[in-house]
């Protein structure tokens, strides 16, 4: 495998190399583990996955999900509809003590109903 580097970034990865303008360089990176991808810098022979995302960035995407699964089950608790069982009590329940109980935003553990 070959990675395509301009400005000290993976643009492009492919199986084999071809001619390019003199600005990009191909660099080989069969065997690395973990194998470089597209977006990883490279600089001084080395590569390096870009950082994730901020604690902060994760939580709120986590509160984000959450939130859109109990929107997606409100109807259950409307008067008309017909009365939640204890499964979607329960279900309900643990989507809104999500963030409380989650040590790892970015692996959460996500009740099932």
């Amino acid at each position: 495998m070959k990675a395509l580097i301009f400005d000290s970034m993976i643009v492009q990865i492919e199986t084999v190399s071809f001619e390019v303008a003199p600005a990009l360089e191909w660099v080989d990176i069969e065997g690395l583990d973990p194998q470089p991808e597209i977006g990883w810098s490279y600089l001084n022979g080395n590569f390096e996955a870009p950082p994730g995302p901020e604690p902060d960035e994760l939580w709120a995407t986590l509160r984000q999900d959450r939130d859109a699964l109990l929107a997606s089950t409100d109807w259950w608790a409307l008067t008309d509809a017909a009365a939640m069982t204890e499964a979607q009590t329960t279900y309900r329940a643990a989507l809104r003590d999500l963030p409380a109980n989650t040590a790892d935003p970015a692996a959460p553990v996500w009740p099932v109903l």
